[in-house]
């Protein structure tokens, strides 16, 4: 990290009001007492950290120098510093903790002693060891805090041993740090997987933390600075930097993964937990193997390391099925179920169990047949949007229960005002795929209507992303209407409309007639 960024970074680790207690000064002087509490004034361009004493001085503190740690006064949490357990053999074997600046200058003041022991030789062997020891000395001052840890603290490098030096590593607290990080997270997620709560955001919650493994032990600390979260580092402030990120993002993408389907069917499975029969509404099935994932995922989360390749994989794979099955369309994953796809040693599947039929329903609004009680933008809060797109749900499972997987024609057409002279081509799909494939590709920012229009013709109408619309320099939200045409196998169009609430009306007029029979 070069210095500027480091400054940078100092900046934001203590913003202006931060409440600090000083550990040790490195001043003879000694002009603030060990244990005095501060507050940060301000970070000058030069990275002196200037705090208002409560002894009332404005002594200014150097991050690599001084030792001090930041207190959160909400939790009494420390702040978290990322340090290294290390033993020195030199030292009669004593056991040492230090911030990685503290390490590597420890290193490059033992190395530059090798240099300077080879200094005044006048053999050439002598000189390029000089060369050598100097060389090495800059090397690791300008490496990242990762660089050095990986090349010079655990050897993956042609550099000299630390262990000729008497230091012999322990532990790096950053791998507990994110441990406890990675297993918070997932508890928040195992205790979002219930029918009541938001899928999406559960997915979303998954994927923030699925990309956590990919990062450095330096990438990880830092990505809390980016998400700007409170600006004090510990583990409650981290994931909760990380759930509002993952709510906003769930928001945005809230047409990715399955909702809430009322779906008229109950599976019927072996609990093992329990030894006895149960069944649970599709979903909730779902989430009960979503569940299971989460809880093998933190399982698996004792045993990560970020050296171990193979570990961080193995978690993954969880997260990863977990996310599948959230993303998964209702008639895939009814179809893997009942192949016993997700048997294990706790639960097995039995049967499904049909429930009572759906019936289908539209409200008249502005001369369209809406399949929901209200347009989206009268939605008056997260509840009633919740219900709205709940509907819109209900309906893409009854077409997928009852109705053919008919060939569709898709034709998209903008209708916001800034893109209503741009065409955009049709192509086709399959009825029982085709919102799905929509809601994938479409600029949906937020969220959807599903109506029927005055020809009776089913359309998606997506709201998308903001932008400016230039020739009245005007903030517009983009609109994109995707009209689904279904036809036989004549090409013949048909009218879904009339099939839809055709074959209801003979369904109900069936039932009605087998209760008279049943009287007898």
């Amino acid at each position: 990290m070069d210095e500027n960024s480091k400054i940078e970074q100092i900046k934001k680790m203590y913003p202006e009001g931060t409440k600090i207690k000083l550990n040790y000064m490195k001043d003879n002087y000694n002009p603030v007492p060990n244990g005095t509490l501060g507050v940060v004034d301000h970070v000058d361009d030069a990275g002196q950290i200037h705090i208002k004493w409560e002894n009332g001085s404005s002594l200014a503190l150097l991050y690599d120098e001084d030792d001090f740690e930041i207190i959160n006064e909400k939790t009494n949490e420390k702040a978290f510093e990322r340090k290294i357990k290390y033993i020195d053999n030199f030292d009669k074997s004593a056991e040492k903790e230090s911030t990685i600046a503290e390490l590597k200058k420890e290193i490059e003041v033992k190395w530059f002693y090798h240099a300077e022991a080879n200094a005044g030789k006048k053999d050439e062997e002598s000189y390029e060891q000089f060369i050598n020891w100097t060389r090495d000395v800059i090397k690791i001052h300008d490496m990242s805090d990762d660089e050095f840890v990986d090349k010079i603290l655990y050897g993956h490098s042609n550099f000299a041993s630390i262990e000729d030096i008497g230091i012999e590593i322990i532990s790096d607290n950053a791998n507990n740090f994110r441990y406890e990080i990675m297993h918070n997270l997932l508890i928040n997620a195992v205790n979002m997987s219930t029918a009541d709560n938001d899928m999406c955001l559960l997915s979303m919650t998954i994927e923030k933390a699925k990309d956590l493994l990919e990062l450095s032990n330096e990438d990880f600390i830092n990505k809390f600075y980016k998400l700007n979260h409170d600006g004090i580092l510990t583990i409650d402030s981290y994931v909760n930097a990380i759930m509002k990120d993952a709510k906003e993002d769930a928001h945005y993408n809230k047409h990715t993964v399955i909702q809430s389907y009322e779906s008229p069917m109950l599976i019927e499975y072996w609990n093992d937990y329990s030894s006895t029969n149960e069944d649970l509404p599709v979903n909730d099935f779902r989430l009960k193997i979503v569940d299971e994932y989460l809880q093998f995922a933190d399982n698996n989360n004792n045993y990560v390391s970020i050296d171990d390749p193979e570990s961080i994989e193995s978690l993954k794979t969880w997260l990863n099925l977990a996310i599948e099955v959230l993303k998964m369309p209702e008639e895939q994953f009814l179809y893997e179920v009942e192949n016993n796809k997700y048997e294990n040693d706790n639960i097995s599947f039995i049967s499904f169990i049909e429930k009572n039929n759906q019936k289908m329903k539209v409200t008249e609004i502005n001369g369209n047949a809406y399949v929901t009680s209200f347009q989206l933008y009268d939605a008056t809060d997260e509840k009633t949007e919740q219900q709205h797109n709940k509907e819109i749900e209900n309906f893409e499972m009854y077409i997928n229960e009852h109705l053919k997987n008919y060939k569709c024609y898709v034709l998209p057409e903008y209708t916001d005002l800034g893109h209503k002279n741009k065409m955009i081509d049709g192509y086709t799909d399959k009825l029982h795929d085709v919102f799905n494939n929509i809601y994938n590709s479409a600029d949906i920012h937020s969220g959807i209507d599903l109506f029927f229009n005055k020809e009776q013709e089913l359309v998606v109408k997506c709201y998308g992303s903001m932008y400016k619309y230039v020739p009245d320099d005007v903030t517009l939200e983009m609109i994109t209407e995707y009209k689904i045409i279904p036809v036989n196998g004549d090409n013949e169009k048909i009218n879904l409309f009339e099939e839809i609430f055709d074959n209801q009306q003979e369904q109900e007029l069936e039932d009605e007639l087998e209760f008279y029979i049943d009287l007898g």
